[in-house]
């Protein structure tokens, strides 16, 4: 186990340096040594592993959101507060509305099923969107005002994201009578 978490980081280590040289993902060579210990050699069983994911999955957002949140001053945050808040809202509810309408017409599913799909679906995740933005402002290619309002939204947007899909499921489990169009 040692070994492998060792690796693991040697490889995002190593692949974190050959993205600032060659512009390929770091993320692409994690991947691909997931697949390769995984379902290519064998030499980790996907079953053992599903037990850990939920504290794998806490663990790797805790590590994100607070690499992003470590680097942003209060007073910034504060002043783009107003500006965040807008770009969450109208941001979720337009990408919710649109997948919602064109599910519904184009698949013929129910509406709760299909606002559930763009809910799903409408927010920016902030485990791509933040070190997306470390590395932009690295490259000095974004503006650290842009940068701030584009991490905060996704960080806003994670919790939206899951209270409005539970809530649609929520009313999908206790609407029996609801036909889910399939």
């Amino acid at each position: 186990a040692f070994v492998l978490v060792a690796a693991i980081i040697g490889i995002g280590f190593f692949s974190n340096y050959f993205f600032k040289k060659t512009r390929i993902p770091d993320i692409i060579w994690l991947i691909l040594f997931g697949v390769v210990i995984g379902p290519i050699f064998g030499i980790i069983k996907s079953d053992a592993l599903m037990s850990y994911f939920p504290l794998f999955s806490a663990l790797a957002l805790l590590t994100i959101l607070f690499e992003g949140g470590s680097s942003i001053k209060i007073y910034k945050l504060i002043r783009e507060s107003g500006d965040v808040f807008l770009l969450t809202t109208l941001g979720f509810i337009l990408s919710m509305s649109v997948v919602g309408i064109i599910t519904h017409f184009l698949f013929g599913l129910n509406w709760i099923i299909s606002l559930l799909l763009g809910a799903i679906v409408g927010g920016t995740s902030s485990a791509i969107v933040i070190p997306t933005m470390e590395n932009l402002e690295e490259l000095k290619k974004i503006k650290k005002e842009s940068s701030l309002i584009l991490k905060m939204e996704s960080v806003l947007t994670d919790p939206i994201v899951i209270i409005v899909s539970l809530v649609l499921i929520q009313t999908l489990a206790l609407s029996p009578g609801i036909n889910t169009g399939y």
